[in-house]
């Protein structure tokens, strides 16, 4: 079943509901401990935003190549395009039920994955491809192939110093009661490229900020498998547009066992979408919408340096 969820009457019913108890932040003897690992995170994010080949801040364009077709990527002035002919092109692609190969056309492309030459062949998952000063990382699927660009002369990854972040706050660090739902649903979440993205609808986190009760839905891409320990909490909340990135922010978080669970809202990050037009980012459902501020976590870019 497949709905979509950005439904305004949901939110207004979800704000209204409170949820039993109080939530609690850190220890006193935790804080400092707590605040140290969360700067060095920080720190570590800005040094990959800074000099990882396939920085946010390097992504420039996504390309799609639809299956049973044959594709060359031509250079252009500020980038690379999908054409039918192979005239300038400097790599071809193509590929039939998800079996994807690409072939290089001039001297200076070359392929990688997991950090290893790989010669013309088999697309795989994650697979970087390199022509020149661009990167192409690859995700195959049946139906098409998508490359993200990544340019190492962007403008916007030579001026970045760092992100900007909500001061540490400890008091949103918080504990949550977990109400798992008893029949998890695909639900359908719009994207930022007008696409939609289908996740279940797992959980509910209640907790307490800024005095007030409050919830948020946590979803799973899977409910077996890959990634089924994984809560994905999408939100938005009174900063957004202002402080905070307009469309909200992100919360990925580990699922423990019990009815309590940490909800630290300071690892709160920014969808890439807010970085670069080469991502697909899902927006965040109605019901997700707290009237409350949320002033912990990552803050809106570009931002005054």
């Amino acid at each position: 079943m497949r709905k979509v969820v950005l439904m305004v009457g949901i939110a207004a019913v979800m704000l209204q509901m409170g949820c039993a108890g109080k939530s609690s932040g850190l220890k006193n003897d935790e804080i400092a401990n707590w605040k140290q690992k969360l700067l060095e995170a920080r720190t570590k994010t800005d040094i990959e935003f800074k000099n990882d080949i396939v920085s946010p801040m390097a992504g420039i364009a996504r390309l799609n190549v639809d299956s049973g077709k044959i594709a060359f990527l031509v250079p252009e002035e500020n980038g690379l395009d999908v054409s039918d002919k192979n005239e300038s092109a400097v790599m071809m692609v193509s590929g039939t039920g998800g079996n994807w190969t690409w072939k290089a056309l001039k001297e200076n492309v070359s392929g990688e994955l997991d950090g290893k030459p790989v010669s013309e062949s088999v697309i795989a998952g994650g697979m970087l491809l390199k022509l020149g000063r661009f990167t192409l990382q690859a995700y195959p699927t049946k139906s098409k192939l998508v490359l993200l660009v990544f340019d190492s002369m962007r403008p916007e990854l030579h001026h970045f110093q760092h992100l900007k972040y909500f001061e540490p706050n400890p008091d949103l660090a918080l504990n949550a009661r977990v109400e798992r739902l008893q029949k998890p649903d695909k639900v359908t979440m719009l994207t930022s490229r007008n696409l939609e993205k289908t996740y279940y609808r797992y959980a509910i986190l209640h907790f307490e900020a800024d005095g007030e009760p409050c919830q948020l839905t946590a979803y799973k891409m899977n409910l077996k498998g890959k990634y089924d320990n994984e809560l994905f909490i999408p939100f938005r909340d009174a900063t957004s547009g202002k402080e905070s990135y307009g469309a909200g922010r992100f919360l990925e978080l580990k699922e423990t066992p019990g009815d309590i669970m940490r909800l630290d809202l300071n690892l709160a990050f920014n969808p890439l979408c807010n970085y670069s037009p080469a991502y697909n980012c899902p927006i965040p459902p109605a019901e997700n919408t707290l009237s409350v501020p949320i002033r912990a976590g990552e803050m809106a870019y570009p931002h005054e340096r």
